[in-house]
């Protein structure tokens, strides 16, 4: 019932409902949480008949956070004149992060026992699959080809000893790292695969051969020719600092969701 101009809607779970109704209330909005892409015609049925209704617009800025995954990708397909795969690594030392515990210990499931970790995934895999999924779905139209199925795979990694982090103790032989693999086929082929692994200590078994050290983003086109782009954050606190990318796109795309015309918009409709 507030007045404003735009709604930043950031909670954990979008609900569609929700934005259906803030959109025909006739304020713009914009989240990070989901929706990147829409290719289910009845969700985006529903969010363009209250964009019309409230004469307003909806854009979803993404995750990776909302650049490496999706712009970055786009942007340096321009140097390829064949592209056979893209990679997208997210490398992320979390020890130190102002994260949550019920995001960490809860959602995320770090701290499970391997017995748990064994008979069950992470509760927030399935939303984070969507969100990944749209994503791809994303860059394969900002390419000009279709996605023909989707794998989604989880790995986990146990701590070798007692682990302090900023959100809690993890024991020893507990989650300590997850490993996310995402890719998108055409037929058999991996076309594109996001690789996500998030450590919570530095002694893990198995000991993963990535460099996660703060916060560390690596996009990989296999083409003619090839090209290899790492994105880091430079400050004190580098991992928290990916926190602000992802608040840092949102806030930016402010004066262009509210002048866009009514409806929702992805990366690739706005500047």
């Amino acid at each position: 019932a507030m007045d404003a101009d735009c709604v930043l809607y950031t909670p954990l779970l979008v609900d569609l409902d929700d934005i259906c109704v803030i959109l025909a209330s006739g304020k713009n909005l914009i989240t990070p949480s989901g929706y990147v892409f829409l290719k289910d015609r009845a969700v985006l049925d529903r969010i363009n008949a209250a964009c019309a209704k409230g004469q307003s617009s909806m854009y979803a800025s993404g995750i990776h956070p909302g650049f490496a995954g999706d712009r970055m990708v786009l942007m340096l397909s321009a140097l390829c004149h064949r592209i056979d795969k893209i990679t997208v690594y997210e490398l992320v030392s979390m020890a130190e992060m102002t994260e949550s515990p019920d995001l960490i210990f809860g959602y995320l499931g770090f701290g499970m026992s391997a017995d748990e970790a064994a008979s069950r995934p992470p509760p927030l895999l399935q939303t984070m699959s969507t969100i990944f999924k749209e994503t791809m779905q994303m860059v394969a139209a900002g390419l000009g080809f279709e996605i023909e199925r989707f794998r989604t795979s989880h790995e986990y990694a146990l701590t070798t000893e007692d682990s302090m982090t900023t959100p809690g103790l993890i024991k020893k032989g507990h989650v300590g790292g997850q490993h996310f693999n995402y890719e998108a086929l055409v037929g058999d082929r991996t076309v594109i695969e996001f690789k996500t692994y998030w450590r919570m200590a530095d002694k893990l078994t198995p000991a993963w051969n990535q460099p996660m050290t703060a916060l560390t983003y690596v996009v990989e086109i296999d083409g003619e020719p090839g090209v290899r782009c790492t994105l880091e954050p430079v400050g004190e606190r580098p991992a928290e600092l990916g926190l602000i990318f992802t608040a840092s796109i949102v806030m930016n795309a402010l004066p262009e969701v509210c002048t866009a015309t009514p409806g929702f918009r992805s990366t690739l409709d706005l500047p």
